[in-house]
């Protein structure tokens, strides 16, 4: 349960209470405790995501892949190989919804790609918050909606950018190089307004 409170969140929720409820001893008692906390930390931050890559070209560096298409980025590629990819809280420890790509690749000079599917209970804006080390792309529905081309430490919620939220699954997908170190990314949606906005989930399986 601890290892899936990013991409199956509900599930894991629902097997950490039942612990609570049913302990077998005081240790495991405290660790679903534990786990519970770390999970109310990622509230309205997506955690559920699938990863691709590391993706690289010959003689070009961390600025120089931004605009690169790699397979990800084409309709129906075939050959990408998608992985659930957990929460580790990249360069800052204490961002606990931080997606760690550089822990994942150790790798410089890269892209990743990260996936994930929103289900919204109906047509509706959002505001997309985002925080990324260095430059990515995020495209929602297919449709780019930021495109930040710079190197730059992880702040979250750096860009801020209204978007409209389709009713029932919207694709998101997120772009990510490196130049060098540190490499992550940590998205939410929130109302227009900054508050919470209620009926959203995120899923690697829409379904």
């Amino acid at each position: 349960a601890s290892s899936l409170i990013g991409s199956h969140r509900e599930q894991a929720r629902a097997a950490l209470e039942n612990l609570l409820e049913n302990p077998p001893n005081d240790t495991v008692k405290k660790k679903a405790r534990q786990a519970l906390d770390q999970l109310a930390q990622f509230e309205d931050y997506i955690t559920a995501w699938q990863v691709a890559g590391p993706y690289s070209a010959k003689g070009k560096s961390g600025p120089a892949l931004h605009d690169v298409a790699f397979p990800p980025e084409e309709p129906n590629a075939k050959g990408v190989e998608w992985k659930v990819m957990p929460p580790g809280g990249g360069e800052k420890r204490f961002y606990p919804f931080v997606m760690d790509l550089y822990r994942r690749f150790k790798r410089e000079n890269s892209v990743a790609y990260l996936r994930t599917w929103v289900w919204s209970p109906a047509e509706q804006k959002a505001r997309l918050e985002f925080g990324s080390d260095d430059g990515a792309k995020v495209w929602l529905n297919g449709q780019l909606v930021l495109n930040v081309p710079k190197p730059r430490s992880f702040q979250p919620a750096e860009d801020k950018v209204i978007v409209t939220l389709k009713q029932g699954w919207n694709p998101l997908l997120v772009k990510v190089w490196n130049g060098g170190l540190y490499w992550s990314a940590a998205l939410r949606l929130r109302a227009p307004d900054g508050a919470r906005l209620e009926g959203l989930k995120a899923s690697v399986e829409p379904r």
